[in-house]
């Protein structure tokens, strides 16, 4: 992953009220953090406890899809657990909710029969072939769709989409779209289905530059924490390390305080991204957001100084802004960057894309 994928993430999801994606090993530990996070962002976008339940609800029948079909290891594998995806994006009063799993190509056809039988039947007849399989277990026990499936199809009250991408002569990569209306009342037709594509051609970009989670959103503290847990879950499933897990929530904390004390109001929203990406034993995390274009030179010529320093010259810079700050301008309020600076495998480094006359985008990288 580089720098210029902040911009990349960010343009592809510029319609998006909130956007978060997860590529990586799948236990309860990190699916029930995934849900804690949205939860939290449906809370802050005033949405109702039905519709964070009906949400929740769906997003965990997915999740145990990942788990009932997913496929075995092939031969030559090495991680104990096999990767999947998350993406759930939301649009006006629209969640879209993906999951992806890579499952054995001998459940693909079954799975096709389960899901068109399901998108061939109406909201009457869900909720009667849900009562049938209830009381009878019959069509499940013949290989038709389970309680789970029937009514995750009934609470979304939308088509079920799938795809299936051949992975291997014996696994294929399964993509499953559930879409939830918050207030169908409110929404145009041309909304009602943004489309499973985006979210896979999402994950591939994922896979190929190692990005382990994206989150593009108008961030809170409270969203910091689950986030954090994910990270720790995964580090404790490969490193282990407990001083690894406090640099990165230190550097997540900072750059969550540069979005809100520098961050930009652009068209109704102060909103900003994250990408969080591991290689090896190193974690990458980059960030990006919209900021007046008149502080710009400002901001740039303190970040060009920032990355000459070597870790003695940014203890020094830090203690002497500390100490010398009279009021608050870009240069004089990085104290937080100073303060990670001696955390980083690396300097950090930063770019600025032109927007508009009023705005600038500002991405910043830094690897631990």
């Amino acid at each position: 992953m580089n720098i210029d994928d902040v911009k990349i993430f960010f343009e592809l999801l510029k319609d998006d009220n909130y956007c978060l994606l997860y590529n990586g090993n799948f236990i309860d530990t990190i699916t029930a953090k995934i849900i804690n996070i949205s939860r939290i962002n449906l809370a802050q976008r005033g949405e109702i406890i039905p519709i964070q339940n009906r949400f929740s609800f769906l997003t965990t029948e997915l999740f145990q899809n990942i788990i009932r079909h997913g496929g075995h290891k092939e031969q030559g594998e090495n991680d104990e657990r096999l990767p999947g995806f998350f993406m759930t994006q939301n649009r006006n009063k629209q969640y879209n909710i993906i999951a992806g799993n890579l499952i054995d190509n001998d459940k693909v056809e079954q799975l096709k029969l389960q899901f068109d039988e399901l998108n061939s039947l109406n909201n009457h007849q869900l909720k009667d072939l849900y009562k049938k399989v209830i009381t009878q277990g019959e069509l499940s026990a013949k290989g038709g769709a389970g309680v789970g499936l029937i009514d995750m199809a009934r609470k979304s009250g939308h088509k079920l989409e799938y795809q299936f991408l051949k992975h291997s002569d014996t696994q294929s990569m399964f993509y499953n779209l559930v879409i939830m209306d918050s207030d169908s009342k409110n929404i145009k037709s041309e909304e009602i289905n943004i489309g499973i594509d985006l979210g896979i051609h999402l994950h591939k970009i994922m896979v190929d530059r190692n990005i382990l989670m994206v989150q593009k959103s108008d961030f809170s503290t409270d969203s910091v924490s689950p986030m954090l847990k994910i990270i720790e879950k995964n580090i404790s499933l490969n490193e282990g390390d407990s001083n690894l897990v406090a640099q990165v929530y230190n550097v997540l904390v900072e750059l969550i305080k540069n979005m809100h004390h520098h961050g930009l109001k652009y068209r109704n929203r102060k909103e900003g991204i994250f990408l969080i990406s591991k290689k090896d034993n190193s974690y990458r995390i980059c960030a990006g957001n919209y900021i007046d274009k008149r502080k710009v030179r400002g901001f740039k010529r303190f970040m060009d100084r920032v990355a000459t320093m070597n870790q003695d010259e940014l203890k020094d810079f830090y203690m002497h802004r500390l100490m010398h700050t009279d009021k608050l301008n870009f240069e004089d309020s990085g104290k937080g960057f100073l303060d990670i600076g001696g955390l980083l495998s690396e300097r950090f480094t930063s770019k600025f894309y032109d927007v508009d006359a009023e705005a600038s985008f500002f991405s910043i990288s830094a690897k631990i």
